[in-house]
């Protein structure tokens, strides 16, 4: 200590202070001994005297830290009377330690250039930034950690270990990792190590954290071949999303390769039905005698519903002609209702006629939303023949229902459908049903009027109807309000 302040081989505790002293009871100490200094006594000027022992008694105590950092790590250390920097290897890395003389670390750094992607930058993530870069479908990590870089390649280094790695050093402790090295700069340095070291618990601390960072660059290396980096991940992460996050880059980047579909029947027996179904689906994509897969993953009771529809929509969409035609009236007449209605929406989408006995079956179904659907089926297709059952799905079904049928009736009704129409009409509250209905009859009417010999002249609430038509020319004038 300067001017004489502290003995040689005094350690802070016989000072009275601990190894990481609070700054108030350093200048407690400093305080004490200044007041019993004749120098300082002497001295004009007890601030400027004051100020210089704290600096000397930081830098004692700093010296211990970086000391001690030294030894640990088989660092060599370099000394300036401001600046101490400690240089070595690690595992093969260049380490570098700048920090100064009163124990204020500056900036850590672990180069690995040659080995880490340049292209890779992993920083904590603001809660408020707009953009979250690259999602690796681990939503611990994704909120807390900004990732960029080529896609494939990076999220094949983002494995569990890396994952864990990242959130030590970079989320929990502020580090960054960009240009192909580790760093942490005097900031996150500071928040670290509770501002400045002193003393060798203070070295290990600040040794250990070198440590991380060192095991963080052994995780980013890129050593291995990209495609069994990713495949590792799908058959071994601890996160079913990380698995699929692989295997969708696998199946979009990697597909002829043999390793993806190893990987993808590694996990045809996964818990996860989401990940199982993808790598169904993936080799049902080369060969499709592996749609089994997919057959067996929507009879899987444990799975969810979402994911039993997603796999029949798959197998229909891979099936042709028989095949499908089978699984379909297979569905149709099951107890799977969601499978019901999913296939019929199917069949919807792709126009797909399911025969006279299967539609006029379904229209006496017990489930009311099946029989909507068939309605829009009906509609969809234009099956006129189908009239009858759409008029007496108008007699008997919910609103809802009645809603869909007089909306086919509407496409495909004729003249038979027009008395049903009004019957319903009358009295009739419900709004949404009553638009519906009054449309259809006016689309009847139009097609009416425009078939060969047809003619349809009437007010909205058909008083005073006149209609001719092509059959018989008959002439029809209803009783009520002909004047």
């Amino acid at each position: 200590m300067a001017g004489g302040a502290s003995e040689p081989g005094r350690s802070a505790a016989e000072h009275g202070l601990s190894a990481r002293s609070e700054p108030t009871e350093g200048f407690r100490w400093i305080r004490g001994h200044l007041d019993r200094s004749p120098r300082v006594l002497a001295s004009s000027n007890v601030q400027e005297a004051f100020e210089t022992s704290f600096f000397f008694f930081q830098s004692d105590y700093a010296d211990e830290a970086y000391e001690r950092v030294a030894w640990e790590l088989g660092l060599v250390r370099e000394q300036t009377f401001f600046v101490c920097t400690l240089r070595g290897r690690i595992n093969g890395f260049d380490v570098a330690i700048r920090g100064k003389k009163n124990g204020a670390i500056e900036q850590i750094v672990v180069e690995a250039s040659e080995r880490i992607p340049n292209g890779l930058t992993l920083r904590p993530l603001s809660p408020a930034a707009p953009f979250r870069g690259l999602q690796t479908s681990d939503e611990g990590f994704d909120s807390r950690v900004f990732v960029m870089g080529p896609e494939a390649e990076t999220i094949a280094l983002l494995g569990h270990e890396a994952r864990g790695a990242i959130m030590d050093v970079v989320s929990s402790c502020g580090g960054t990792v960009a240009r192909g090295a580790v760093r942490i700069d005097d900031r996150a340095a500071a928040r670290v190590l509770r501002g400045h070291i002193s003393g060798e618990i203070d070295g290990k601390v600040l040794a250990n954290l070198v440590r991380r960072m060192v095991f963080l660059a052994e995780r980013l290396c890129f050593d291995d071949d990209i495609v069994a980096r990713l495949a590792e991940n799908v058959t071994s992460d601890e996160r079913a999303g990380v698995r699929r996050k692989n295997l969708a880059l696998l199946r979009t980047y990697y597909a002829d390769d043999a390793q993806t579909r190893r990987a993808a029947r590694a996990v045809l027996g996964h818990f996860d039905f989401d990940l199982r179904l993808d790598a169904a689906v993936f080799l049902a994509d080369l060969d499709p005698a592996d749609l089994r897969h997919v057959d067996a993953v929507y009879r899987a009771r444990r799975a969810s519903r979402a994911v039993r529809m997603t796999a029949l929509v798959k197998m229909l969409a891979r099936l042709e002609g028989d095949d499908r035609r089978r699984l379909l009236l297979d569905v149709l007449r099951s107890n799977d209702d969601d499978g019901r209605l999913r296939a019929l929406r199917f069949c919807e989408d792709h126009r797909i006629d399911l025969g006279e006995t299967t539609v006029s079956d379904l229209f006496d179904h017990r489930d009311p939303e099946t029989v909507a659907r068939i309605c829009d089926l009906v509609k969809a297709l234009g099956q006129s023949e189908f009239e009858a059952e759409l008029v007496h799905t108008l007699r008997y079904q919910p609103s809802r229902v009645k809603c869909r049928a007089a909306a086919a009736l509407g496409v495909v009704g004729g003249r038979d459908a027009v008395p049903a129409l009004r019957r319903l009409l009358e009295g009739l509250v419900d709004a949404e049903l009553r638009v519906v209905a009054q449309d259809a009859l006016a689309r009847i009417r139009s097609r009416l009027a425009h078939a060969p010999g047809g003619l349809s002249l009437a007010r909205r609430d058909d008083t005073g109807a006149v209609s001719l038509t092509a059959e018989g020319g008959s002439l029809s004038l209803p009783a009520e309000g002909h004047d």
